[in-house]
């Protein structure tokens, strides 16, 4: 932040620059502060050369801009506070795709799914049964994370916790259908739990839950965009520890709600084919 009349203060010696950064992210501290100061210095230096250039020895004196920092959100850098919401949405994903793809297959290896297909129920009524107890679980298990990292780790929640619920919800959803998926891939429980933990894995190293993705290759944050916790993190994030709304938040929303719509739709119809 530059001050008003900065440049009469610059010709004084006395200009000041405020360094605010997003202390959500500690790689944008670390790195977004080295930047700014190094940009700052080498201002100040080259105003410093050119006036010594003009008045000789007698113009080299201290640097004409001074900087002072002010991190934001999280002020004392508390990794806590970064590391929580992202595991809330870590193990919402892996408990709903776990949840829906393990009931699944399990059924359809002891063969009561096609005890279920032969009364009167849809194929479509199925799914949505089986989804419905993987929500109300998945949500319970949520409520517990989400309490233990606020009264227990002291993590300040700042937003609205019921667009924290909804908006948790799509994404329980989204992780549902993705377990349905599996499901039809899988041919056993053991390959569900394989491909749910290959999923957890991926999920951990490129959707922002530990690494920041801004030290990531462009390739490696394209393939970190089909992760649905990927636009989560990022909205748990900004209603717990910034307190932003929908007006922030709605183009991380759009792309959850389209991908939850778009993967449960093609997990029904695989689903139902399997089920052919």
């Amino acid at each position: 932040m530059i001050p008003p009349h900065f440049a009469a203060q610059v010709e004084r010696g006395t200009a000041q620059a405020l360094i605010i950064i997003d202390g959500n992210d500690p790689f944008l501290v670390q790195s977004g502060y080295a930047a700014a100061n190094a940009i700052a210095q080498t201002h100040g230096m080259g105003l410093l050369l050119e006036t010594a250039a003009r008045q000789g020895m007698a113009g080299l004196g201290t640097l004409p801009i001074s900087t002072s920092t002010r991190i934001l959100y999280n002020p004392n850098m508390t990794t806590v506070i970064f590391l929580v919401p992202g595991i809330v949405a870590l193990v919402l994903q892996i408990q709903a795709i776990t949840t829906a793809a393990m009931t699944v297959v399990r059924e359809l290896e002891l063969g009561t799914m096609e005890q279920l297909l032969v009364t009167p129920a849809r194929p479509v009524e199925i799914i949505i049964g089986k989804m419905v107890p993987g929500v109300l679980v998945t949500g319970a298990i949520m409520a517990v994370i989400l309490a233990i990292g606020i009264f227990w780790f002291r993590v300040p929640f700042q937003g609205s916790i019921w667009l924290f619920i909804w908006l948790s919800l799509i994404f329980i959803i989204s992780g549902l259908g993705l377990g349905l998926l599996m499901s039809t891939i899988a041919k056993n429980q053991r390959q569900a739990q394989q491909l749910s933990t290959l999923l957890m894995l991926i999920t951990m190293l490129l959707s922002g839950v530990v690494y920041t993705r801004l030290s990531m290759p462009k390739i490696v944050q394209r393939v970190g965009d089909l992760i649905p916790a990927t636009y989560f993190i990022r909205i748990a994030r900004g209603i717990i520890t910034k307190g932003v709304g929908m007006s922030f938040l709605w183009r991380d929303v759009l792309v959850l709600v389209i991908y939850a719509f778009v993967v449960v739709i093609i997990s029904a119809r695989t689903f139902k084919k399997r089920l052919d």
